[in-house]
This record gives structure tokens, C-alpha cells and sequence, in this order.
């Protein structure tokens, strides 16, 4: 028996090689010896490291294709309640050596210490020469991920050591992404419902692993896909707006002044509608009750428009033009909104309990 038969280890494995036997073998050493490992696709020469895990007591599933990170994380946690059975507790890590069998134990103590908690494991980027892209790409995605959970901070959102009780199994089985996007999803999610506790971890490992499957620029631009279709779902609907309220004022030219006031309720009217077909069915792509969430759209659209006008209002006093000032405020109402389409709007029914 093992000194963390209450911990189900997690691993997604794309084109592996002997340091997923190395890690096996680390893991059984420090008393982990639940592991569900899911074949992402890779290549035959490959299989014979799946098989020789397999040996040494390893859960191994095989996906036919490369279905990328999110799913194969997904079909892991299916694949440990199908053959290992239920657990208090799951980590998970990856297959290449970004994270060892000494840090997977920090994140499992951690877990043992904090049950109701969900532990990320995070590396420190320092500001050293030939490291400073991976230390600002961090800070940047640190500052991201702020502005985009309402002010909520995380040091390594993009860490994918990380583990989590039983109690959020449903919630990770049911977050949506593919690949790297799971990951920051299920981050999301999670930390809406349970406090975050992070464990230092290292990060040599991982700055000098060349095998990494990690696109910097093109994955780390899908793991934020949702906020990116938001932003031009949003334009698409400002451009209604401007178009709408230049064909209305001209309809309603002979109403005289009155007809800019009755041009931008009936423009906004129409872009507000044309903004929640697209927020639904594309940034969030919700399947929840239309009607819940179309009261709660008309509530957030009408909010913002009337803090809009008021905050405006109030700070044209400033020196400064108004247009200026119209921007900067309706730009940081942008990602307030965001933040409440995301967690109240479109919020799928398990994140919300």
C-alpha cells in the first residue's frame, strides 16, 4: 500500500519516451501507486512505453487520435473511476518531466492539509538573462487572467500541476476545451467555488524541456479563445449599434432632437439582441435555459448602458475630452461585463452551485 492511496495521479501522454518510466517508477517510489494515464494518439513506435507502465500496475486508455490535453485529461478521470474506483483526491501532471515526483508529493501534502481546496502547483519565473520572455509572458498572463476573473490572482495560471478533491470530479468532467483551454477553464470554474492554495514548485525542469507539445503563441492565444470571441462578438454588435442608430436617426429626422434619443434605444435595442445571440451561441456557447439567460443579458445590458451614461456624465467635468474619457470608462466596463456574462449570464449550472 502506498502512503497516498487516497490520491489518483492524472496524466495526459502525447509521444512519450523513458522519462515517463523514469516518473512511474519516481511516483511508486514516493508511494503514489493510483495512476490513470491517457494515450493522446501517439505514434506506435510509442506504445511500447504504454505497455511497459501498464505492467507496473498503470490504468492506460488509448484515444485512436490526437484529441488534445482537455479531452485526454477528461478521459483519465473517467478512466480512474471506471478501473481504480472513486478517490478523495486527484492530481494532475504531465508525461515529459515538467514536473517531479518530489513536487507531485508538495501538491498531494498540500491536499491532505487543505482538503476543500483546489492546490496549484507554481513555478517562479525569475527576471534572468535568456529567461525574461518566459518571466514577462508569465506577468503578462498573470495580469490577463486578473482583469479577466474579477480581480482574483494567480501566480501560474498556466501550471498544469495541480490538484483538486472530489468534490469539484463533476465540475472537472464537465468543463469544456480540447487542449490547453481545459486547463484555464476549469481554473475558472474552480475558483469560483473553492479557495486556491498554490505550492512553490520548480521550474528548471520545465524552462530547459525541449519536448514541451506547448505552443507559446498559439496555444496560449486558444486558452483565452472565449474572452478573444467575446471581444469580437462585441464588435460585431458595436457595429450594428453605429449602423442601426444612423438608419433610425434618418427615419426619424422629422421628429426633430427627439429623434437621437428614439435612434439609440431602437439601435441599441437591436444590437443588444444581435450581442446575446452571438455571446450565447459563440463566446460561451451556452446550452442552458434561453429565457434565465435572456433576463439576465437585458439586466447586465441595461446596467451598463446606464453606468456608462452616468460615470461619463459625472467625470466630463474633468479636463479632459469626453470621448477620452468615454473610452477608458467603457473599457474597463467591457471586462466587467465579461466577467459577469462568464460566471452569472452564461454560467454553466455547475459552476454556479
Amino acid at each position: 500500500m502506498g502512503a497516498y492511496d487516497n490520491c489518483i495521479i492524472l496524466i495526459p501522454a502525447l509521444q512519450p519516451d523513458e522519462r515517463l518510466i523514469q516518473m512511474i517508477h519516481g511516483l511508486h517510489e514516493h508511494g503514489f501507486h493510483k495512476i490513470a494515464v491517457t494515450d493522446d494518439g501517439s505514434s506506435d513506435d510509442r506504445q511500447k512505453y504504454f505497455q511497459e507502465v501498464e505492467i507496473m500496475g498503470v490504468k492506460v486508455i488509448h484515444h485512436s487520435k490526437k484529441m488534445g490535453k482537455g479531452v485526454a485529461l477528461r478521459s483519465a478521470l473517467r478512466l480512474a473511476d471506471e478501473k481504480i474506483g472513486e478517490s478523495d483526491f486527484y492530481i494532475t501532471a504531465d508525461c515529459d518531466g515538467q514536473y517531479s515526483p518530489e513536487d507531485i508529493e508538495k501538491v498531494a501534502k498540500e491536499l491532505l492539509n487543505n482538503p476543500n481546496c483546489f492546490v496549484l502547483g507554481v513555478r517562479t519565473y525569475e527576471r534572468k538573462k535568456g529567461k525574461k520572455v518566459r518571466f514577462w509572458m508569465n506577468s503578462c498572463q498573470k495580469l490577463f487572467f486578473r482583469i479577466t476573473n474579477h480581480g482574483k490572482e494567480c501566480p501560474d495560471p498556466r501550471s498544469g500541476l495541480r490538484g483538486f478533491p472530489a468534490s469539484l470530479k463533476k465540475l472537472a468532467l464537465c468543463t469544456e476545451g480540447k487542449s490547453y483551454d481545459y486547463e484555464l477553464n476549469f481554473l475558472d470554474a474552480a475558483i469560483q467555488k473553492t479557495p486556491v492554495v498554490v505550492v512553490p514548485i520548480s521550474s528548471e525542469t520545465h524552462n530547459s524541456n525541449e519536448t514541451s507539445h506547448f505552443r507559446p503563441v498559439v496555444d496560449l492565444l486558444g486558452m483565452y479563445l472565449k474572452f478573444w470571441k467575446y471581444l469580437f462578438t462585441s464588435n460585431v454588435a458595436t457595429v450594428f449599434d453605429l449602423v442601426f442608430f444612423i438608419i433610425f436617426e434618418n427615419l426619424f429626422s422629422k421628429l426633430g432632437t427627439i429623434s437621437i434619443f428614439v435612434a439609440t434605444i431602437c439601435a441599441r435595442a437591436i444590437s443588444g439582441t444581435v450581442g446575446y445571440i452571438l455571446n450565447r451561441y459563440i463566446s460561451f456557447q451556452s446550452k442552458l435555459n434561453p429565457g434565465r439567460e435572456m433576463v439576465r443579458y437585458s439586466i447586465v445590458f441595461v446596467c451598463q448602458m446606464a453606468a456608462s451614461g452616468i460615470l461619463v456624465s459625472l467625470l466630463s467635468v474633468i479636463p479632459i475630452p469626453t470621448v477620452i474619457v468615454k473610452a477608458i470608462i467603457d473599457t474597463i466596463l467591457f471586462f466587467v461585463v465579461y466577467n459577469i456574462q462568464k460566471n452569472w449570464v452564461f454560467a454553466d449550472k455547475h459552476q454556479l452551485r
